[in-house]
């Protein structure tokens, strides 16, 4: 699936636009999540999973908000069907972000969590796959209609404020996606588990 997805992104025009680096995100999480079901990748732990799950959603609903900006600025049938993607993108972001952080014990519970959380990311990243190549039209689209009635600022600029984040994108705890790095979320865990 993360290989669908990453085939779409290398689609895009703009590799810089919000929406694609936010699926390229999402798409290395997934795989990070995969690699753990094989045994391998820096996921060691089920709690790692789960930390990672939970990252996961968080960008899922940046994406939402994201594709909900992308919404307000096309044509009512575009729009529709963008909204619809979008609240069941919601859906299973949350999902697994409850799925994430519930406790669980015993194996067989823990089995059926990282199942499950398997599962949603694989259900998250269908959408986000199939979303991907209709934006990348929308945006084209949009931006020429655009571009031919005003001003040469871009579109994107005009039309897709960026999210305001938490920290600044370049600081040391982010990995350019705006999103913590692994390597600062493991060390909170392993400092978390050493109380």
């Amino acid at each position: 699936m993360t290989s669908d997805l990453d085939a779409e992104s290398e689609k895009w025009d703009d590799q810089e636009h919000e929406i694609i680096r936010q699926a390229q995100s999402m798409s290395s999480m997934a795989y990070s999540m995969y690699l753990f079901t094989r045994g391998e990748g820096l996921l060691k732990t089920t709690l790692d999973l789960f930390h990672q799950a939970e990252v996961f959603s968080e960008e899922g609903f940046r994406l939402c908000s994201s594709l909900r900006s992308l919404s307000s600025q096309v044509g009512d049938e575009e729009k529709v069907m963008i909204i619809s993607e979008t609240e069941k993108l919601l859906t299973l972001c949350q999902q697994l972000q409850v799925t994430a952080r519930t406790a669980v014990q015993g194996k067989s519970a823990t089995f059926l969590k990282v199942e499950s959380s398997i599962q949603n990311t694989k259900g998250i990243l269908a959408i986000v796959v199939y979303l991907l190549p209709v934006c990348q039209k929308l945006i084209i689209k949009y931006q020429s209609e655009s571009s031919s009635l005003s001003s040469p600022q871009s579109w994107r600029e005009k039309h897709l404020p960026s999210p305001v984040s938490e920290e600044p994108i370049n600081s040391k705890s982010t990995n350019g996606f705006g999103v913590k790095s692994l390597e600062h979320h493991m060390a909170n865990l392993t400092f978390l588990e050493s109380k």
